[in-house]
């Protein structure tokens, strides 16, 4: 499976396609998400009626296929943790507030999972596959495996792959109220959309091939108690669980090969959630960027320094999930 054509909505310049390497900035409680002029994607209208998650998803989604140079795709699977939360909010204060009665059925409609996919769908005119994954930190692997399975049962050779994830000052206030219920340091909480066109064929925008995604998931571990087993199953692309042949080393080591750039949220590598801010899809940020460190060829700055990658490791854990996609460029 290739993967190609992507954009980026993030606290960095990412989305008009410069070089994100060049002008990384960490993200602060202060930090605001940089945002593209929606008005070139959605009329102005509909723009009244959506959420930031479904702007990002709409903005990112037709932006990545423009890239691609397609008008629209055989499918769509988008990867999130937790919607359109503020969508959510809003719809049950107003049902609090008052009392169940005279409810708009927008904000219910859009407190939806699904609706950013739809919405993407709707605005394409794409009556394709359409599907949301929702499995917390590791949204956005079974969103890129589903696009895997699709194009691997010819039932696509298209689909657009995303994910998005917004904040709000409710979900903050909460997160930081377990966080110090349960002693564990609490990363900096972002926000932010990531798009790719994923395709069977090699493509003139496709930028990598992905040769490996692995995904573990073990609730018992506890955030104080986190290490990075990376497993990868001996011959298939994808593996869920755990193996005991080991996926490389965040060092590098890598079964079939080396990888010349590892990013990582664990602190291993360069840690891209620095720059992004940790949600359930903070990955997506560090897949652009490896895209992105392909496109480049070389990179030198403060942060990171590296030559001509051919095979870049993207990787993220989060409460005891844990994915990782290994990437080798094209």
């Amino acid at each position: 499976m290739y993967l190609g054509a992507a954009s980026c909505i993030s606290y960095q310049d990412t989305f008009g396609g410069e070089n994100p390497w060049s002008t990384l900035a960490e993200v602060t409680a202060e930090s605001q998400l940089l945002q593209p002029d929606y008005k070139e994607f959605v009329s102005p209208a509909a723009l009244r009626r959506m959420s930031s998650a479904l702007k990002m998803g709409v903005a990112g989604g037709k932006s990545c296929l423009q890239k691609a140079g397609l008008e629209s795709c055989d499918a769509i699977t988008v990867g999130t943790g937790l919607g359109c939360v503020r969508d959510t909010l809003k719809f049950m204060k107003v049902m609090y507030e008052e009392a169940e009665a005279g409810l708009s059925p927008t904000s219910f409609i859009q407190s939806t999972h699904n609706s950013i996919a739809g919405q993407i769908a709707l605005l394409l005119g794409n009556h394709g596959y359409n599907m949301t994954h929702v499995q917390g930190g590791l949204s956005l692997g079974y969103a890129l495996s589903d696009a895997e399975l699709l194009i691997g049962e010819g039932d696509a050779e298209t689909v657009l792959v995303g994910a998005v994830d917004e904040k709000t000052e409710e979900l903050v206030e909460l997160l930081t109220k377990l966080a110090a219920t349960a002693n564990y340091e609490l990363p900096t909480i972002g926000e932010g959309g990531a798009f790719f066109l994923a395709s069977k064929e090699r493509l003139p925008s496709s930028i990598a091939k992905v040769v490996e995604l692995s995904m573990t998931n073990d609730p018992t571990v506890t955030p104080k108690s986190v290490t990075p087993p990376l497993s990868r199953g001996g011959t298939g692309s994808l593996n869920q669980g755990q193996s005991e042949e080991k996926l490389p080393s965040l060092q590098g080591g890598v079964g079939g090969g080396q990888a010349d750039l590892v990013l990582s949220n664990t602190g291993e590598g360069f840690n891209y959630v620095k720059y992004s801010g940790e949600h359930f899809t903070s990955i997506g940020f560090g897949l652009f960027l490896a895209l992105k460190a392909f496109e480049a060829g070389k990179v030198d700055n403060p942060y990171v320094s590296f030559n001509h990658p051919k095979r870049i490791l993207v990787h993220h854990q989060l409460l005891g999930q844990e994915m990782s996609i290994l990437l080798e460029t094209v």
